[in-house]
């Protein structure tokens, strides 16, 4: 059970990989009209970053993750195009921290050589993603709902307008989607898009 970068879950659901992707694909959005962001002397390509991770596999584990003997929420092998994701560390977090969680696993997995265990990368993107989301008074959504996406196609679909942050947008999209689709098993994806688009 997983999700690629490129919203496809599998197996009825990881629904932890999926909020994961899905935080990584506001993020990607919100950046790409900034796109090459220059951090400190460093140039993050976000369309780059968008390859990359629509190539990388997403899942999650409930076994504790650490990194060079400390305990992470999120771990990214950029040679195996995978991030692995400790569930319940996951699902506990804030909006904004999975936010930057995304952030530092997307430079990770993009630029290996950057070094962003302080999240001085990761920060100064944040800063710009939260800043671009207080801007955009009203949003829309187009979301996509998963019963089982290894068929690749969707179950049920629906676009909301006026909703603020992607953590609305997933709960009134899975809702509606459970009706659709008829079953509480039930994986959304979205993606948020300007009042202009």
């Amino acid at each position: 059970m997983g999700a690629c970068g490129s919203t496809i879950t599998s197996g009825g659901g990881d629904v932890a990989a999926a909020d994961f992707s899905n935080h990584a694909l506001h993020v990607i959005e919100q950046l790409k009209a900034e796109s090459p962001i220059i951090v400190s002397g460093v140039s993050f390509d976000v369309y780059f970053i968008e390859r990359k991770f629509k190539e990388t596999f997403v899942h999650s584990v409930i076994e504790s993750l650490s990194l060079n003997g400390n305990a992470v929420t999120a771990v990214n092998y950029p040679d195996k195009n995978e991030i692995i994701i400790n569930r319940k560390l996951w699902l506990s977090l804030a909006d904004v921290d999975k936010t930057q969680i995304a952030i530092h696993e997307l430079i990770g997995l993009s630029y290996p050589q950057v070094s962003d265990a302080n999240y001085i990368y990761s920060n100064a993107l944040l800063k710009i993603v939260l800043s671009k989301e207080s801007s955009q008074e009203e949003a829309r959504w187009d979301c996509q709902c998963f019963e089982n996406a290894q068929s690749g196609a969707a179950d049920a679909g629906v676009t909301l307008n006026g909703v603020s942050t992607l953590e609305q947008a997933l709960k009134k999209a899975q809702i509606f989607c459970q009706g659709e689709v008829r079953t509480l098993k039930v994986v959304a994806q979205c993606i948020r898009y300007s009042a202009s688009d």
